[in-house]
Parts: structure tokens; sequence; C-alpha cells
């Protein structure tokens, strides 16, 4: 026999997902659960065209960094097998995926380094200011290394 729910999310229900799970498991019996669940992601690209499986559960808002209670045979005594579909991203993402292609889109039309410099000086400052204004302080460390990171590329890449 074959099962479906959709339980909805907390902000809706009032109830953790993995307590409607637990009732249905305990009254259904089932040998085995499959949660399907939006990611998020980091990069528009991966947006309805990645898939992720998984036979160790989910954490539902982990990517929005809303944690809930896990849905996994440690919570719920069954196999769980876990789809993800990036469906989300933050708006700091979304503005720097942009702000990546039109600094390509100079790149391929320049005709000064010195100007790509300071386009890419730019970018780097405004990615710092959207990823400090727009995520919580957990992403700030990922933040500082990132900036590094294309602090670097813009000093030893040729363009």
């Amino acid at each position: 026999m074959v099962s479906a729910i959709a339980p909805g999310v907390l902000g809706t229900t009032g109830i953790e997902t993995v307590e409607i799970l637990k009732g249905i498991v305990e009254n259904i019996k089932p040998k085995l659960l499959i949660v399907i669940d939006a990611l998020a992601s980091r990069s528009i690209e991966r947006i309805s065209s990645t898939v992720q499986l998984s036979d160790t559960g989910i954490v539902p808002g982990a990517g929005v960094g809303n944690t809930r209670s896990e849905i996994s045979k440690n919570t719920l005594g069954i196999p769980v097998i876990a789809i993800g579909i990036p469906t989300v991203v933050e708006t700091a993402v979304l503005v720097n995926d942009c702000l990546d292609v039109f600094i390509q889109k100079l790149q391929d039309e320049a005709k000064s380094n010195e100007y790509l410099n300071i386009l890419v000086n730019l970018h780097t400052l405004i990615f710092f200011v959207q990823y400090f204004w727009f995520t919580s302080i957990q992403r700030i460390s990922w933040a500082k290394k990132e900036v590094q990171r294309r602090y670097e590329l813009c000093y030893y890449t040729k363009w």
C-alpha cells in the first residue's frame, strides 16, 4: 500500500512536520518514508535543475537558517529517503549572480585591465555588504573568506 500526505509547514499548521509524521508512522506503520522538500541554493543555476537524494533524512529549514527537527530514522524509527529540490535563493545570492553575469559581460567587451580591476573591487565590496546585510551572523566568517578569495582573484588573475 502507498500513502501520501502534504503536512504543510510549521508557520501554517502550528505543528512540527516531524510530529505529524511520528503520528502517521505510529498508526500506519509504514516500512519506508519518502520525504520531498524544497532546498535553499547558493546559485540561481541550481534552481529546479538538480535533485538531492539521501538515505539519512532531512532537516527542514536548515538551508535558510530556520532549522527544525530532523526527519530521519533516528527520529521516526523507520528508513527515510529524502528528495530535495532547490527552489529558493536568498536575495543576496540573486544579486551576486546578476553582478557576476554583468562583470563577465564587461570583461568580454573591456578595453582596459584597470577598469576591470575597479569593477571587481566594487563587486567584492557590494558582495560583502549584501551578505552582511541579508544573512545571519553565522555567515559572516564565510563572507570574509569569500571576500578574501575574490580579492586574491582580482590581483592574481590576468584579464
